[in-house]
Formats: structure tokens, sequence, C-alpha cells
């Protein structure tokens, strides 16, 4: 185990894809409130060595409707994360078993970043987005799944 207390280490992260649209016919885009999040997780784990995985992170603002709706905007992106457990264990749990809402959490704070900075390039409303209750997030994403 680490000094710090964790085994899990961030490799390095991208965004794959970002997908943005203006809707020019709202209002006032300079005072965005109300943001509609939508926050979907997909671990997938290396084949080759289980204490190493790639999580995808897409996080959408509003919906492909948003004019029909009214929104100010669409915005979705995409993030991948690279992790390893630094514990090498052959007998142990995947690095996702182990430690998959901390992976959330720490690519979840990368979108944040970017999704604040890139509204802010735009020319709109800075966009906070919220932080999120991440066991809550897996017991919803796992509920859907049923």
């Amino acid at each position: 185990m680490s000094t710090y207390g964790s085994d899990l280490q961030l490799r390095g992260v991208r965004v794959e894809r970002l997908i943005y649209r203006i809707n020019n016919d709202f209002e006032d885009l300079d005072n965005i409130e109300n943001v509609d999040i939508s926050i979907i997780p997909t671990p997938k784990i290396s084949r080759e060595n289980k204490d190493c995985g790639l999580l995808e992170l897409e996080v959408t603002l509003f919906d492909e409707d948003y004019r029909e709706k009214k929104n100010p905007l669409y915005l979705k992106i995409k993030l991948v994360g690279i992790f390893e457990d630094t514990n090498y264990n052959p007998e142990g749990e995947d690095v996702f078993v182990k430690y998959l809402p901390n992976a959330i959490s720490m690519l979840y704070s990368y979108a944040r970043a970017h999704i604040a900075s890139l509204t802010g390039m735009f020319g709109i409303d800075v966009i906070q987005i919220p932080t999120v209750n991440i066991l809550k997030l897996l017991d919803d994403v796992n509920h859907e799944k049923d």
C-alpha cells in the first residue's frame, strides 16, 4: 500500500469525444441555471492484467432535444482514464471491483474542469457542474440495468 493509503494510480486522461451545440434562440446565455446532467461510467478491464483498466466517463448537459425543450445548449463530453492498482495481486479483485467509486470521482473532477473551461472559452456563462454522490450514482446505474 502506498504511503497515502491507496494503490490506485491514474496513469492518463484524455478527451475522446466532445459535442457542443448552442441554442442561439435562448434568451440569456450569460445566466445559465438548472443544468440537466447525465453521467454514465463504463469500466473496462485489461485482458492482460486485471490490475489495469480503462474508465470511460460520459457527461451530458441537457440533451439532443435542447432546442425543442428551450434549453441553452447541448454538451456531451467523453473522457477516458487509464487506471492501475499498483498493489499487484494475481488472485485478488480487479481494479474496478476495488476502486470504481474512487476512479469515477477522480475522472469526474476532470470533466468538471473541462466543462467549466470550455463553456467559458465558448463565450457563454461558465457552467460549474455540481459534485455528485458517486455511490448513489452507481446505485442508480445498477437499478437502470435491472
